[in-house]
This record gives structure tokens, sequence and C-alpha cells, in this order.
């Protein structure tokens, strides 16, 4: 609608000054003070030079000009009093005062040097009445070509019934990483009243996704079942390796705890050859690497089952990693050799803890409260989503990596709390820090539909300090089958953090991990032994030499604590 001077002065003005006279709204008595307006335009107004509110009667805002001086379509002499908004994805929140006396109205302006479109709150509106006059401080006007709608409660928010439904749609292709997707939907359909999920439209989607995924899923065990047993590997080894170790891992986990895994035998019957013999419990992926003497070594080698394999050949590729085909049979003139058995390490919950003898007293040592204390960054992280695990992956500004290559490291539940998530570090050989969360899910769990990873985008330049971190909305444009990722709010106090609605019940981590520089020589040798290891883990990220499951690292202890092993993996994850 384009509005010349005089139509404008007389249908806000002189109209709604009538309008005032003629009619008196039924409301409760007037109140005053400050209320924010949350502004939402549903136009496109990029053909516009800019946007304004005008706000009349017993409303008012601070930083107002003539609306003359911002388009002739206002008339020379007329200086209306309004406010230029800048939207920002066609929204805004501004500060009005409400003195309680008058009768008010309000109007959207969309303004180029000689026109003006507006969307009018009618004076003396009842609805705005009410609400201008009910103990409510928040208004949210969303504006539409010519008309405008009112709530004091936020349009966006969604009914559980539509949250339900975007759940569901939200399951896609069903795969082995659906497991999350499908559960998330189950849950927010039985929190439900029959009436509300009546209103369920798709719901026959979340009982077929449900259907789909166990039948994947009770293939994918017979398929483990009928794997498992024991896998024997020879393989020649490329020129320059004088040394071969094997890393490998099923859908159950890692079989063994430190990267570069377990050093093979030497077969003593066939010259260059290396042996090793493990028992697996399911479909079975291996890394062969040179990685203690050159770095080198294989793409991850996928689908293996338990039997006997032959790796005759293993050449170089242009990423500089190694690849070879398997043979279940013999190459020409082999030699019988003796099994070399290694026992693996499973990673999986629980199997570090073998409890304490009986009748043997368990040592234990009085928790140092001084390494939370004194770190230079702490990081804490609300796990609202309650994911299994909470990774974190920290490194310098530079990328530089101190938790290891990604997933990162896994974070610790914070003393006192059992939703609140902390880790700290007294590395300080960059100015600024970045840090990413996630569910501790690795590339290659989620590629091979065993998982999906859930994280937050990037949060790059952190200076040294103390922030708490909470989960924002998902972004949709970084969203699929194998990867979620959720924006973030940060927090640089915990009266901010209340402030936004959020409750802190932690007390940061009491001896536990600190993420010491990997860089920093220690006199100890074994906390310099993991450094180095460290150290060798950060140069393979640049050239991303490392895959697979992956290689866990050390992370530094202070005082009195020891090295304790973190899961590594292919890559780093830039959101």
């Amino acid at each position: 609608m384009r509005k010349s001077i005089k139509k404008i002065v007389a249908s806000v003005v002189a109209g709604a000054m009538a309008l005032a006279m003629m009619v008196t709204p039924n409301v409760a008595e007037a109140a005053s003070g400050a209320m924010t307006l949350h502004v939402i335009c549903e136009d496109d107004t990029s053909s516009y030079t800019g946007t304004a509110l005008q706000v009349w009667g017993g409303l008012s805002q601070e930083g107002t000009v003539a609306m003359n001086t911002l388009s002739s379509a206002w008339g020379e002499t007329n200086e209306t009093a309004v406010k230029v908004i800048t939207l920002t994805d066609g929204k805004v929140d501004l500060q009005v005062t409400y003195d309680g006396a008058g009768e008010s109205g309000m109007q959207f302006i969309k303004y180029t040097a000689s026109t003006a479109d507006c969307a009018q709150v009618a004076h003396a509106d009842a609805a705005l009445m009410a609400a201008l006059n009910s103990d409510a401080t928040e208004l949210w006007i969303t504006f539409k070509g010519s008309n405008a709608t009112l709530s004091t409660t936020d349009p966006s928010l969604k009914s559980a019934v539509e949250l339900c439904v975007e759940a569901i749609d939200a399951i896609g292709e069903v795969t082995l990483g659906s497991a999350d997707k499908i559960a998330a939907a189950e849950e927010a359909y039985a929190a439900l009243s029959e009436e509300e999920k009546a209103n369920v439209t798709n719901y026959a989607t979340l009982t077929a996704a449900r259907e789909a995924y166990d039948a994947l899923k009770k293939a994918e065990d017979e398929k483990n079942a009928a794997a498992a047993g024991e896998l024997t590997l020879y393989v020649k080894a490329p020129e320059g390796w004088n040394t071969v170790s094997l890393w490998a891992w099923t859908s159950n986990g890692n079989l063994f705890k430190d990267w570069p895994g377990q050093a093979m035998t030497a077969c003593e019957n066939n010259a260059g050859y290396w042996k090793a013999t493990i028992s697996v419990d399911g479909v079975t992926s291996v890394i062969f690497n040179d990685s203690a003497e050159n770095n080198k070594q294989t793409v991850d080698i996928v689908d293996l089952a338990a039997g006997t394999y032959w790796f005759v050949e293993l050449t170089e590729n242009a990423e500089g990693k190694f690849e070879g085909t398997p043979s279940t049979t013999a190459p020409e003139g082999w030699a019988d050799e003796v099994k070399a058995e290694i026992e693996t390490e499973p990673t999986t919950e629980g199997s570090e803890d073998e409890g304490t003898a009986e009748g043997e007293e368990e040592e234990t040592e009085a928790p140092d409260a001084s390494a939370w204390e004194d770190a230079l960054l702490k990081i804490h992280f609300l796990n609202s989503l309650e994911w299994e695990k909470v990774g974190v992956y920290l490194t310098y500004g530079s990328w530089a990596q101190l938790t290891g290559a990604w997933p990162g490291s896994e974070m610790q539940l914070e003393d006192g709390s059992e939703t609140w998530y902390a880790v700290c570090t007294n590395a300080d050989a960059e100015e600024t820090y970045n840090v990413i969360f996630n569910n501790m899910v690795s590339d290659e769990e989620a590629d091979a539909g065993t998982g999906v990873k859930h994280q937050t985008t990037n949060v790059e330049g952190i200076a040294a300090g103390e922030y708490w971190f909470v989960l924002g909305d998902v972004d949709s444009e970084k969203e699929d089958g194998t990867q979620v990722t959720y924006g973030f709010t940060m927090f640089d106090s915990v009266e901010a953090l209340e402030e936004a609605g959020y409750t802190y019940d932690g007390n940061g981590l009491v001896g536990d991990v600190v993420v010491d520089d990997p860089n920093e020589d220690d006199e100890d040798e074994e906390e310099t032994e993991a450094e180095e290891t460290t150290e060798a883990e950060d140069e393979k990220a640049d050239g991303e030499t490392e895959t697979g499951d992956a290689a866990p690292i050390a992370v530094v202890f202070l005082g009195m604590f020891a090295a304790v092993a973190v899961v590594a993996s292919k890559k780093r994850q830039n959101a």
C-alpha cells in the first residue's frame, strides 16, 4: 500500500483521533512501565531503503527521528517521530515505555526516498490495550502486508504436537545411525496426551521407521555374530617400514586402548611378512601402520570377518596412505606359520574397571582442587540433550590440537551436578582457543551407520577465562543423515546464565583432568612420553594422515595424576 502524506495523515492521525473520541475499549486499569517489543516482519524488505516503527498515545520510544527526513512521502513539514530499525532475519527487539495514561497505536513503515508502505496496529486496538495494561513485559508484533498480529507469547514457539511431527519428519531415511532420532520421536509421542496423539498426522511414519530400524539392527547383529571369532592377518610391509602395528575396531568400539595399537610379529618362514591373530566380536576394520617409525599407515580396511587374510602388496596413494586388497588365499610359495596371538583391550564401557579383590583395600588419593582453580581456561557445558557421552575438541586459535584429533576427549561431570560437564587447561602457547562440543561419535561410526554425530558449530577465538555453554537450535543447513549440528549460547558468568533462565549446580572439577600444553617440556619421563605422543598426533592433523575409529592419545594430569587415554579420530571437524 503506497500512501501520500495526505492519506497517511488522514488515516493515521485524524482518523485515529476521531476513533479515540468515539471508542473506549473495555480494558483493565492502566499500568505503566517498560516493555520489550519483538517486531517481526514477514515481508521481503530488500527493495526498500529502510524500515521504521512509529508509536503514539501512551507509548514512547527513544532515539526517534522525523519521518520527513527519511522519505518525501511523509511531506516536507510533517515531523512525525519514528524510530529507524534494522531487521535481522526479519526480526528486531525494541524497548518502549507505556505511561498508562493514553490509548495507543503503532505502525511499521517500509520506506524509500519517495514512498512509504505501512502496516498498522489501530489506535486503541483492544488486543494492544489489553496487553499494555496487563502484567506482560513482552509483546510480539508480526507485520505482513498491511496487517499486524499481536501476541503476548512467542509465536515461534511450537506445540508439543508440532514438535512431535517435526521429530518424526527429521528421521528421514532409516539407517543404522537413526536410533537416536527414532528414540527422540518416540519419546516426544509418548509424552503426549491421547487427544494430542490423535493429531500426530505422521505417526505411521514413526512406526514404519521403528520397524525398518529393528530389521536393519537384527541383520547387523546376525552379520556380526557370523563374523565373530578368530581373525588372523598376514601383511607384507611396504619398503621403508621397519615395524608394523595393528589398530582394529568393531561396531562395539576399539580393540586396543592406545594408538598405534599392538605390534605385529615378523614371520619366521616368510620374509618381509608380519603376522597377528586376534579375537573379534563381529565385522572388523583394521589399520596397519608404522607410525613409530615414519608416521605411515594404511587407509581403513573394513568388513573383515573371522578367518585368515593375506595382504601381499600395500601401495601408497596420492594422499600418502597405503592401500591393499585382502586375499583369503595364501600367496604362492607360502610356508606355514605359527600364529602370533595378540590380546585385545576393548574400550567398551566397564572394561577398565575390574573392581577390587576381596579383602583388599582400594588405594585412593585426596583430590587436588588447585588444578581447576589455577587453570587459564575453564569450560562448562550443559548436557541438555542427555548425550550418553560428552566430548570436547579443544584447540588453540590456530587449530593446533589440545585434546587430540576429532572427536577429542571425553568431558567429565562436574562435582555435585548430573547435567553440567567441564574441562580446563593451563596451556597458554597461544592467546585464543577454539572448541567444539560433541557426543563422541567418530566419523567412521557415522559413515558406517552405527551412530549419528551430534556437535556444536565451531566456537572460535575464545580468550582465557571461564565460560558456560548451552546448546541452541539445530542448524538445518548442516544436518544430514550422519550429523546433527547445533548452535550455542556462551555466557561469561553464572549471573548472565541464570538471567537467561538456566540453572548452574556444578562446582567445577575436583582433582580431575587438566588439558596441558602438548608442546611443553616436562621433567617426569612418563608425562614427557605422553606429550610426545600428543605432538605426533598434532603433526598428523594438518595432513589428514590418521583415519579409522582412530587412535587414542594421552592427556596430562596436573600434580600426582597419571596420563589418561582419550579417543582421537581421523580429522578435525570444522562445522
